[in-house]
């Protein structure tokens, strides 16, 4: 197969998968090229492979932006079967928390519907792949907190708090979501210019001083294992998200950007944060009975 598809041209390869995105992403998201369970290779889907604690131990940077707004529609009843876990579900997420956005044409249902689907596709997964983590650490593992206090696992949860998509949003109609996917990746790969291809993104002081310390927390782990360099212009403070033995809501995340910079712990968490480390539960006895792939 791979001698097959390296005898084909680039364009002809990048037309066949724009038509495959194109015509198949109302059904898969976008992911149109999904792994599959062969019993060689993938010896089963991803869910039970971390339940069961089989993949590679090493340090890792899990995480995604603080603004869930992603999708205005989804049919939960297609992802959970039983009507219980969806009622369940739904109760940790009042309506009444959720605030329409009249300048932006955006209902309080559209991002009541964008958080609970991103929680189910993102958030969720990545607690319950880093207490999975967390769980083959021990106290014998050379990994010190920043501070150099205690042991901790090297396992870092973050929550990205800064954008600077909004003015190119904004000008292509789609004003009110907040922090996007990928907002991160312009500040790790220290590289804004790339993504300002129209000239109506400006980024401020503020995310010029941000970019120098995401991107230097990302290479510093990539040679470390560890995100935060004392005396180096890195993301500082940044600790390992759970004490050793830790339960999975026993969690410490760190906000990357805006106004509340740092770590925070479980106690601190809004409404919504506190939601997604429940919701976990509720996708791991989930996914126990019918594993997502």
């Amino acid at each position: 197969m791979l001698a097959c598809l390296r005898n084909l041209l680039l364009e002809t390869l990048l037309d066949i998968t724009i038509q495959q995105h194109d015509s198949t992403s109302s059904q898969n998201d976008g992911d149109v090229y999904l792994p599959t369970v062969d019993g060689d290779f993938l010896l089963s889907v991803s869910s039970e492979l971390t339940c069961q604690g089989r993949f590679v131990r090493m340090p890792v940077i899990i995480g995604g932006r603080c603004n869930p707004f992603y999708a205005s529609e989804y049919n939960y009843g297609g992802v959970f079967t039983h009507q219980i876990t969806i009622e369940n579900l739904l109760g940790l997420y009042p309506i009444e928390d959720f605030n329409p956005n009249t300048k932006a044409n955006l209902s309080a249902e559209f991002y009541h519907t964008a958080q609970v689907f991103w929680d189910i596709l993102l958030a969720c997964p990545s607690f319950l792949f880093g207490h999975a983590m967390v769980d083959e650490f021990t106290e014998d593992d050379s990994y010190e907190a920043p501070d150099g206090s205690v042991l901790v696992p090297p396992v870092f949860l973050y929550s990205f708090n800064q954008t600077i998509f909004t003015p190119s949003l904004e000008s292509l109609g789609l004003a009110g979501l907040g922090v996007i996917h990928t907002s991160e990746l312009v500040y790790i790969y220290a590289n804004f210019t790339l993504y300002n291809t129209t000239g109506v993104i400006h980024p401020t002081s503020s995310d010029f001083t941000l970019l120098n310390q995401v991107s230097r927390s990302w290479s510093s782990f990539a040679t470390t294992g560890r995100p935060t360099i004392r005396g180096k212009d890195t993301l500082q403070e940044w600790k390992g998200s759970y004490q050793p033995g830790a339960e999975m809501m026993d969690v410490s995340v760190y906000v990357v950007g805006g106004s509340d910079l740092g770590m925070s712990t479980s106690t601190e968490f809004d409404s919504h944060d506190r939601s997604i480390i429940i919701a976990t539960f509720i996708f791991v006895k989930f996914h126990k009975i019918n594993p997502l792939r």
